[in-house]
Parts: C-alpha cells; sequence; structure tokens
C-alpha cells in the first residue's frame, strides 16, 4: 500500500488488495496501522509493530518514496486463538519536498516506530520568478 499525497490537503489510499481486511490471516497483506504528521519543518511518520523486534525493522528512502518493512516471527507455541499476522509486512509513503542534507531519525520504542523525515520549508519550495 503506498500512501500518496494529493490536491490541496487531501490524501489519496491505493490498495493492491482487499482494503476492508486487517489482517493476513485471511488475506494477502497485513495493514500496519499509520498516521502521517506533516509540520512545519519534517514529517512524522508512527507506525505500530507489536510484538516486532527491532532488528527486523528496516526503513528506506528512495527519492521520495519512504519504505518500512517488518517481519514478526511466529513463536513455537500453541494458541487457543491466535489473530495475529505472521511474516514480511510492508508500508510505502510518498513525501514531497523531503530535505536531502537533513537529519533522518527512527526511533523504536514499546511496539511503536517513529520516523522523522525533514522537508523543506514552504519559503524554500517557492520559486520567484524574475520579470524582465
Amino acid at each position: 500500500m503506498i500512501w500518496e499525497k494529493g490536491g490541496i490537503g487531501m490524501f489519496k489510499f491505493y490498495y493492491d488488495f482487499n482494503p476492508a481486511c486487517s489482517c493476513a490471516n485471511d488475506c494477502n497483506e497485513y495493514v500496519m496501522p499509520s498516521t502521517v504528521q506533516v509540520l512545519d519543518s519534517e514529517y512524522v511518520i508512527t507506525v505500530d509493530l507489536p510484538a516486532v523486534k527491532k532488528e527486523d525493522i528496516k526503513v528506506t528512502l528512495d527519492e521520495d518514496l519512504l519504505t518500512i518493512t517488518a517481519k514478526r516471527v511466529k513463536e513455537d507455541v500453541d494458541y487457543y486463538l491466535d489473530e495475529r499476522y505472521y511474516g514480511e509486512m510492508s508500508r510505502s509513503f510518498r513525501l514531497d519536498d523531503i530535505r536531502e542534507d537533513g537529519e533522518f531519525k527512527a526511533t523504536f520504542v514499546d511496539g511503536v516506530l517513529t520516523v522523522k523525515v525533514p522537508k523543506l520549508t514552504e519559503a524554500e519550495t517557492k520559486k520567484i520568478i524574475n520579470i524582465e
């Protein structure tokens, strides 16, 4: 699934699976619950990843596409009921005006991944055209 900013303050979501499904026990892909906050100087992306180890998470940025990939490993335990998704999961976010020379940060605390991506300010993206 790719999250993409579109229009003036509107967001579009693209699903390549059944959007009514929240768990891969019935579907092909698990939807990582996420929030995207757009601040003046940065994007703050928060993703819930309970029962995932820090070393099983990868965050990549390819031009304007931020991708978070994680893997939840199933324990060798017999459960009476098990509704968790196990295996690889991925979520991508298309972000405009990323500051290439800024400081990128990612933290993982209590099953919540927070990624901070610096962005250009409105003044830096605005182009003034001189009239000759």
